[in-house]
């Protein structure tokens, strides 16, 4: 039943998917809208998966990715660590995009359709970007 639920609050709140449109609720904790269109995963420094509350949305924002979209979706995953090797981020914000992969692949969407970029330290906030085809950075 709670997952039910949640599908049904994740297919409200995709409505922001195209640029200029509002939404029709508020995102869950932890996820947030990008301006010009897409997804924001916001993770805790020593995260690599998205937390639990959030998987069931990913994947319906994967299976609406997957339906009603064509093209390339673009992943974009950062983390912080001052003082950190470079390599250790990039590869950290590499495990991240996967982990994100893996729950949009869940919800339906291939494989084939998904680029990730791991930043690394790009910004200061430990967080995964999911933007949708045509959107760009």
């Amino acid at each position: 039943m709670a997952g039910e639920a949640l599908a049904s609050a994740a297919r409200r709140a995709l409505l922001f998917l195209a640029p200029g449109m509002a939404l029709a609720q508020p995102l869950p904790a932890g996820l947030q809208a990008i301006q010009g269109g897409g997804w924001r995963v916001i993770l805790t420094p020593d995260a690599i998966d998205p937390p639990a509350t959030l998987r069931a949305m990913l994947a319906e924002i994967g299976r609406h990715l997957a339906t009603e979209t064509s093209g390339r979706v673009t992943i974009i995953a950062y983390a912080t660590g001052a003082g950190l090797d470079p390599s250790f981020t990039r590869r950290l914000s590499l495990a991240r995009g996967q982990a994100i992969e893996a729950t949009l692949i869940a919800g339906g969407l291939a494989e084939a359709r998904i680029d990730i970029r791991p930043m690394g330290r790009g910004i200061t906030v430990d967080v995964v970007d999911i933007l949708p085809p045509g959107v760009r950075r």
